[in-house]
């Protein structure tokens, strides 16, 4: 398979992995909602999700770039000359994948370098579905090692991608409050409870519960803990907050560069959104989100269009942070925004890029038109489910006695 061919179907699973993501988190709500369970809050699930499309943004070419030197090294180095996708081969690819995962995740969560690129996983004070798909732009970038392990292994890279993007898919599920215990199977998977414990920042359960699928290595190594006590979720020490996905990539790094400098905390956000600023906000991810779909399924790979519409991305999300932090910067920025969303989008029809993606542009520019025409009728009051969202999962609970922070380990 070519290096295209992959790149390709690698943005077919993501949209795919992206359409299966909505329907469980749709999922999730209905039962939460029926059970009088709210295990969402609107702004933070909105971040959360804006995360993932950032961080899909970061990915892009991926496959493109990393593959080529994969083969080279197979070829070069392969231990083992597999070609076929039997079961056993299967299977072996799977154990090996998940044993260094958990060693890559345990280097994450120990060096303060690693830590900077996977710390946004780990930033929000809720626990759903949403939260796995919270991860930063240059995780996948930083984790390339595990990955051509896989090709000293032997493994074709058709065949890594497509079991590395089952092994994702499965830690999906993992995210949600609504599941139990599950018996015998804990001894041996990775579950919602253990990896509740993982996310949680209570003092017994920083830096446990590693394992990705398998929850035999953390019991082999030392770092296993069941739940016992309920989690509070978060990193560790004192932080602002935001809702901005942009800033929560940036500010592990600035803190980062600056180590002897303790970030000044915002405070909190005000208490809600309107109604119609959630319309707003929804308008807005829905706009950059189709934008990087466009991108994954562009028949050309998007390549040269990417370096145009990073800048597109980028501010469109920047705009989406201002609206869930209410900061009432977005609309002032919605006027060069749309600017450069029409002059890229003639651009790359001058280029003579996939028209999808200048088409993805256009609709989006309309997106943001209209959340900005929402934001501007504050009197009026939205309807149906999502006045309900407003007005229920929008509340931000007072920072006072929360806790966050950069540094290594929660």
């Amino acid at each position: 398979m070519g290096y295209t061919s992959i790149s390709t179907g690698e943005g077919v699973a993501v949209a795919i992995g992206v359409s299966g993501s909505l329907c469980l988190l749709g999922i999730e709500y209905c039962v939460a909602t029926a059970r009088g369970q709210p295990v969402h809050r609107f702004r933070d699930s909105l971040a959360n999700i804006a995360c993932g499309v950032i961080h899909q943004i970061g990915s892009l070419h991926y496959a493109s770039f990393v593959f080529p030197a994969y083969e080279l090294l197979r070829q070069r180095c392969g231990i083992a000359g597999i070609e076929r996708f039997p079961v056993a081969s299967a299977a072996s690819l799977l154990l090996l994948i998940d044993f260094l995962y958990y060693w890559e995740h345990r280097l994450l969560h120990k060096n303060r370098f690693l830590w900077a690129a996977h710390v946004v996983h780990h930033q929000s004070e809720e626990f759903n579905l949403t939260v796995a798909l919270r991860v930063s732009a240059l995780q996948i970038w930083m984790t390339t090692a595990s990955t051509l392990l896989l090709a000293i292994a032997g493994f074709p890279p058709a065949m890594a991608l497509a079991t590395l993007l089952v092994y994702k898919f499965y830690q999906l599920w993992t995210h949600t409050r609504l599941i139990g215990r599950l018996g015998v199977l804990e001894w041996v998977l990775v579950t919602p409870s253990h990896h509740r414990v993982h996310h949680a920042r209570n003092e017994r359960y920083v830096d446990k519960n590693f394992g990705g699928m398998l929850i035999i290595w953390d019991r082999l190594f030392g770092t296993f803990e069941p739940e016992r006590e309920s989690p509070r979720y978060g990193v560790a020490g004192p932080r602002g907050s935001t809702f901005d996905p942009v800033l929560a990539n940036l500010e592990p790094w600035l803190a980062l560069c600056r180590p002897d400098r303790t970030a000044a905390p915002r405070g909190a956000p005000p208490a809600g959104l309107s109604s119609w600023q959630a319309v707003s906000a929804l308008l807005r991810l829905v706009a950059v989100l189709g934008l990087t779909l466009a991108l994954l399924g562009s028949s050309d790979g998007g390549a040269g269009a990417w370096v145009l519409v990073l800048p597109v991305s980028v501010l469109w999300l920047r705009q989406l942070g201002a609206v869930l932090d209410a900061r009432g910067a977005a609309r002032r920025g919605d006027t060069a925004a749309l600017a450069i969303a029409l002059g890229t989008a003639a651009a790359l029809a001058v280029l003579g890029a996939d028209p999808g993606i200048a088409r993805a542009l256009l609709g989006g520019a309309m997106l943001v038109a209209l959340a900005a025409r929402c934001e501007t009728a504050p009197g009026r009051r939205a309807s149906g489910l999502l006045a309900r969202a407003a007005a229920d999962n929008m509340v931000v609970r007072a920072t006072e006695g929360r806790k966050g922070s950069y540094g290594v380990g929660r």
